[in-house]
C-alpha cells in the first residue's frame, strides 16, 4: 500500500487519497498557530475553553453573511481507496458522470503462452467488484438494491500513466516534468455491457466460488486475442507490459438517462476480485487444453477518475459565482462538482468594539440545510481558508480533531455546524496588528474525489426559512 500525498496547501489534504489513508497536515497548523501567537500579546486569551465545558458570555449571532456558490475546476482523483463508476440525472444538479481508468498488469510475468498460431481466447471477463457496504449513490441509493440499467463501454488508454502521477478528475496528469492530457482511443472500444442491472447486494457465483457482488464486462476476443499473442516481449516485466497497455477506460454511454435515473456506483480497487480474466485454449496437435491467465492490479498500478458535470439545465446554473445568486440558496457537490465560498463582509466592526481586547469562548458557523428530496445528504463538509494566491488550506480549528471542528450533517437540526474558534481568534490578532482580518471561507465535500454526495444549504438571506448564521460568544477584557 502506497502513502501519496496531495499538496499541503490544497484543502483536500484534510482528506488525502492516499489509498485510504487519512491525513491532517498538523505541520502546517502547527505553524499557523504558532505564528499567530508570535504577532503580539494575546487579547483573546491564551487557553480555549474545551469543548466539553459549557460555555458562557454574551452572544453576538447578527453578523451579515454573504455566500456564492462556485464550479470547481477539477479534484485530484487517483489512488483513492474506492472509485466511482456510472452516471445519473440529478434534477438540481443535473447529468453526472464518472468514468474510470484502471492500469491492469500481468499476474505473473516472464511468460511464454507458447506459439501464436496454436492460441485461441474463448472469453476476457473484466470484474469489478462494489465496495463493501455502501456500493453506489443516487435517488435509488435509499433503497437496499435498486440500480437502474447501465450502458458501459471500454476503451484503450492512449496516454501512459504511472501511479507516481497526479491526475485530476478533468484527465490533466501533473508530473514534475510538467502538465499533460490524458486521452483514450474514443473511436474503438474494446468491450461493453449494454442495458446491463447491476446487482450491488448478492454474491456471484464462479465456478464452485462465491465471490463479492460485481460487475462483469465481456471484452472483445479480438481484443483478448492480441493480449494472448503479443510476444513474450511484453511479458518480460511489468514495465514492458505497460509500456505495450497504457491501461482501460470504462466509460457510461447511451444511458440517457431522465429525471432521477442511473447512479454512480462505488468499484472496489483494492479487491483481489478487481480483475481480468482470460479463459483461453492451446492446441498442441494432440487436443486442446483450456487455460486461464489473469490481468490484476497491484501497488504499482495507477487508477483514477475522469468526472463530468452539465449544469446547463441546473436551476443554478446562471447564479454560479454570483453573490446576488446565492440569496435564496447554496449547492455543494462532490466529484469536482460546486463548492462554496461564504463571507461575513465586517467583523472588524465587531473586532473594533473591545479597547482593552476580548476573550472569544466559541464561534460557530451554522448552516441549515434545504429538505430532503430524495437524495442522501453529504455526510461531511470540510472548511478551508484562502491564502493571498487564493490557494485553498486548512484552518486552525482542525488541528484539534473533527470532534472539534465537526462538519458533520445534523440529522436532528437539518444543518451543518463547523467550530471555527480559533480561526476568528486569528482574525482578531491580525486585526489588532493592522492586518487583513477578512472572513471568507470555502465549504466543500469532505473527500470530493472519491464521494458522488450532494448537499442544497439555505441561501444566506432566503426569502423564507432559516439561514446561514455566525455565533460568537465572548466575554470583554475590562
Amino acid at each position: 500500500m502506497k502513502n501519496r500525498f496531495l499538496p499541503i496547501k490544497s484543502i483536500t489534504t484534510i482528506m488525502s487519497q492516499a489509498k485510504g489513508v487519512l491525513v491532517y497536515p498538523f505541520s502546517i497548523l502547527l505553524i499557523l498557530v504558532a505564528l499567530s501567537s508570535c504577532k503580539k500579546e494575546n487579547k483573546v486569551g491564551g487557553q480555549l475553553q474545551p469543548d466539553s465545558d459549557k460555555v458562557s458570555g454574551n452572544v453576538v449571532d447578527t453578523f451579515s453573511i454573504k455566500a456564492k456558490t462556485v464550479k470547481v475546476d477539477s479534484v485530484r482523483s487517483d489512488e483513492g481507496f474506492r472509485t466511482l463508476l456510472g452516471e445519473y440525472y440529478d434534477p438540481v444538479f443535473g447529468p453526472t458522470k464518472a468514468s474510470l481508468f484502471l492500469q491492469y498488469r500481468p499476474s505473473q510475468v516472464q511468460v511464454d503462452f507458447g506459439n501464436p498460431n496454436n492460441l485461441t481466447v474463448d472469453s476476457l471477463i473484466m470484474s469489478l467488484p462494489f465496495t463493501v457496504g455502501t456500493s453506489y449513490y443516487g435517488r435509488n441509493s435509499l433503497r437496499a438494491n435498486n440500480l437502474d440499467r447501465v450502458s458501459l463501454k471500454v476503451y484503450r488508454a492512449t496516454t501512459n500513466v504511472f501511479a507516481s502521477d497526479s491526475v485530476y478528475s478533468n484527465g490533466t496528469i501533473r508530473t514534475p516534468g510538467g502538465a499533460r492530457q490524458f486521452t483514450y482511443d474514443e473511436g474503438n472500444p474494446v468491450g461493453e455491457a449494454t442495458i446491463y442491472t447491476p446487482n450491488a447486494q448478492d454474491t456471484f457465483e464462479v465456478g464452485n466460488n462465491a465471490e463479492p457482488p460485481q460487475l462483469r464486462i465481456k471484452l472483445d476476443s479480438t481484443f483478448g486475442q492480441q493480449l494472448l499473442t503479443a510476444g513474450a516481449g511484453v511479458y518480460d516485466n511489468q514495465l514492458a507490459f505497460v509500456q505495450y497497455l497504457n491501461g482501460l477506460v470504462i466509460v457510461p454511454e447511451d444511458n440517457n438517462y431522465f429525471l432521477d435515473g442511473g447512479q454512480i456506483m462505488f468499484i472496489d480497487p483494492l479487491s483481489s476480485f478487481n480483475r481480468m480474466i482470460m479463459h483461453y485454449r492451446i492446441d498442441d496437435g494432440s487436443g486442446q487444453n483450456a487455460e486461464t491467465y489473469e490481468y490484476i492490479l497491484n501497488d504499482s498500478s495507477s487508477y483514477f477518475n475522469l468526472y463530468e458535470h452539465d449544469y446547463s439545465m441546473a436551476p443554478f446554473q446562471m447564479d454560479l459565482n454570483d453573490y446576488e445568486g446565492g440569496r435564496e440558496k447554496l449547492y455543494i457537490q462532490a466529484m469536482g462538482g460546486t463548492r462554496v465560498t461564504l463571507e461575513i463582509p465586517h467583523i472588524e466592526n465587531f473586532f473594533e468594539g473591545f479597547e482593552n481586547g476580548v476573550i472569544i469562548n466559541r464561534a460557530e458557523l451554522l448552516l441549515p440545510v434545504e429538505q430532503n428530496d430524495g437524495y442522501n445528504r453529504i455526510a461531511q463538509l470540510s472548511i478551508g481558508q484562502f491564502d493571498s494566491t487564493r490557494t485553498l488550506f486548512t484552518i486552525p480549528d482542525a488541528i484539534e480533531g473533527t470532534s472539534h471542528l465537526d462538519g458533520f450533517y445534523d440529522t436532528t437540526n437539518t444543518r451543518y455546524r463547523f467550530n471555527v474558534t480559533r480561526y476568528v481568534q486569528n482574525l482578531f490578532l491580525n486585526h489588532e496588528s493592522g492586518e487583513n482580518a477578512k472572513f471568507e471561507v470555502a465549504l466543500l465535500t469532505s473527500g470530493e474525489g472519491v464521494n458522488a454526495t450532494r448537499s442544497v444549504l439555505t441561501g444566506y438571506n432566503p426569502t423564507s426559512g432559516a439561514k446561514p448564521k455566525m455565533k460568537i460568544i465572548y466575554t470583554p477584557v475590562n
